[in-house]
């Protein structure tokens, strides 16, 4: 029973203050409950589970989005959020049971001693690691340490028959949130930001500054994909392609004081052509930068309606080390738009939403969108824009159908790609370094087009996955860039991956179509959205 009191009791809190002594005597009725259960139920009670089945049923009842995170959850939510953990720095794959170095983190302690892409990690502080069936969370437990500590691993390399023995020392290791920033031309760059953390905007302010001494008078920043984080990450950066104190978003709640953010005077990027890049993925403070830049008409918004979360969440800790977030208050952009999709009738009809998007069509067809009067707003300009289920773009682009078809999903879902392009560097390491020296080698490789593809077939065909029945012509070009973009990142890092990539999706070609003759598009939607 005490167990029990302790976890709720900040549950009860905040319903008490909240609400009152009716909402106080509900809560001593929950616990009434569980006391006559703890007495006398039939059999043994694991009194643990019983009291986190409750927090998750009470939240359930709530909205989508607050949520209940095990104590043994917290500390890896905590740290993509606040930009590093401590480890060794590698990422990993399991592959056949043998856990395989995809990449060391550049200046990690794993990087520093020589351990790279391909290395087999055999065995970690004398557990045998590989061949065991082991999960990825048991070798993120043996990997990963409080700065300072030590594991000592042992590696097979290829070409070598001896097992090498590591002594790594532990540090913080940097989880980027900005995963690309380069030029796409002499004027135009490209950024990519996969998250809001504690470090994203310094990130940014570092990317935008090496971009601006290559030339950068125009950029492209892709938020595809994009799920949030922090909202005071989102408004530093949107405050910095802002010109005045205008207002970029508030904040209000029925049990919390409305909170608005405006931007300072003269955002360092608060002049040059602007196209934000969005799709279904984007959500939360993604779709706060995405609102102020649109509602001020600071630029274009391009891709496809974006997810439609709306809510600020806070955290709560709970006595056990466990936590809450809880939906604390709903976000509006400048127009006043709350862009939070309805969640009123199910939850498992919220989890599906975005794929009654696909059914309806609405991933290939603006047409598909109908949105009623009442959510229409305006921007700075005086264009129509729309509320109440995402940010819907200026530009919509539609989703590549080979991209999300089955043929193509299927290949993905396999894993075949990252283990063949592996193998493939591994084999090809010394040969590939020498003919190609940049990205741009790689990508107009025309003589390794066909034979990097014929190998791949070749590969999955001897791995019994027999996908020469499904890769027709069709697929091949974006297999191609797919290949080579893995390769590119074991050669120069997750920058170079993405220096390949968007040379096989058309919308980035189409952003800097409309980057480049931004008076007669601007006109366009100014004219067409009045």
């Amino acid at each position: 029973m005490h167990r029990f009191f302790k976890i709720i009791t900040p549950i009860s809190f905040l319903f008490f203050f909240g609400t009152g002594i009716n909402a106080q005597n509900k809560v001593d009725k929950l616990l009434e409950l569980v006391n006559i259960i703890n007495f006398s139920y039939v059999d043994t009670i694991n009194m643990d589970r019983l009291n986190e089945a409750a927090i998750v049923a009470m939240l359930a009842e709530l909205d989508p989005h607050s949520v209940y995170i095990p104590k043994k959850d917290v500390k890896a939510m905590n740290e993509s959020l606040a930009g590093s953990f401590e480890g060794i720095g590698v990422q990993f794959d399991i592959f056949k049971d043998s856990v395989v170095v995809i990449s060391a983190v550049s200046g990690g302690p794993a990087e520093k001693l020589g351990i790279h892409t391909g290395d087999i990690l055999i065995s970690a502080n004398e557990q045998i690691v590989s061949g065991t069936g082991i999960t990825d969370e048991k070798i993120i437990e043996l990997l990963k340490g409080k700065k300072g500590t030590k594991v000592n691993v042992k590696i097979k390399r290829s070409g070598q028959d001896e097992l090498l023995s590591y002594q790594i020392t532990r540090d913080v290791i940097p989880i980027k949130s900005v995963d690309a920033a380069f030029m796409i031309n002499s004027e135009t760059a490209y950024l990519k930001i996969n998250r809001f953390s504690n470090t994203t905007y310094d990130e940014f302010l570092e990317a935008t500054d090496n971009l601006e001494d290559e030339g950068m008078k125009k950029l492209i920043l892709d938020l595809r994909g994009n799920g949030g984080g922090y909202l005071y990450s989102a408004v530093q950066i949107a405050d910095d392609f802002l010109d005045g104190k205008e207002v970029i978003v508030s904040t209000r709640g029925l049990r919390h004081a409305e909170q608005t953010f405006k931007a300072k005077p003269k955002g360092k990027f608060s002049e040059g052509n602007l196209i934000v890049l969005i799709d279904e993925g984007t959500a939360s403070a993604s779709e706060i930068l995405a609102g102020a830049i649109q509602d001020w008409d600071r630029g274009i918004i391009m891709g496809r309606r974006s997810f439609g979360k709306g809510l600020v969440m806070k955290p709560y800790t709970l006595s056990d080390g466990s936590m809450v977030r809880l939906t604390t208050s709903r976000y509006y952009t400048p127009s006043g738009r709350c862009i939070q999709k309805d969640y009123s009738d199910s939850k498992d009809q919220y989890d599906e939403e975005i794929k009654q998007r696909y059914e309806n069509g609405e991933l290939y067809s603006i047409d598909s969108i109908n949105l009623p009067e009442k959510l229409k707003f305006s921007t700075n300009n005086g264009r129509t824009v729309y509320g109440g289920g995402g940010i819907l773009p200026d530009i919509f682009y539609p989703a590549d159908t080979l991209v999300l078809g089955m043929r193509y999903q299927e290949i993905l879902k396999s894993e075949t790609i990252l283990e063949f392009t592996l193998k493939y560097y591994e084999e090809n390491k010394e040969n590939i370094i020498l003919t190609y020296k940049n990205t741009h080698d790689l990508v107009s490789a025309k003589k390794l087009t066909p034979e990097l593809v014929d190998a791949y077939i070749s590969f999955t065909t001897n791995h019994d996955y027999h996908f020469e029945n499904i890769i027709k012509e069709d697929l091949k070009p974006m297999l191609d860039i797919q290949l080579k973009a893995f390769l590119a990142r074991y050669l120069w890092g997750e920058e170079a991956y993405y220096k390949v990539i968007i040379h096989g999706q058309s919308i980035v070609n189409q952003s800097v179509e409309v980057i480049n003759n931004w008076d007669f598009y601007w006109a366009s939607l100014s004219q067409r959205n009045k």
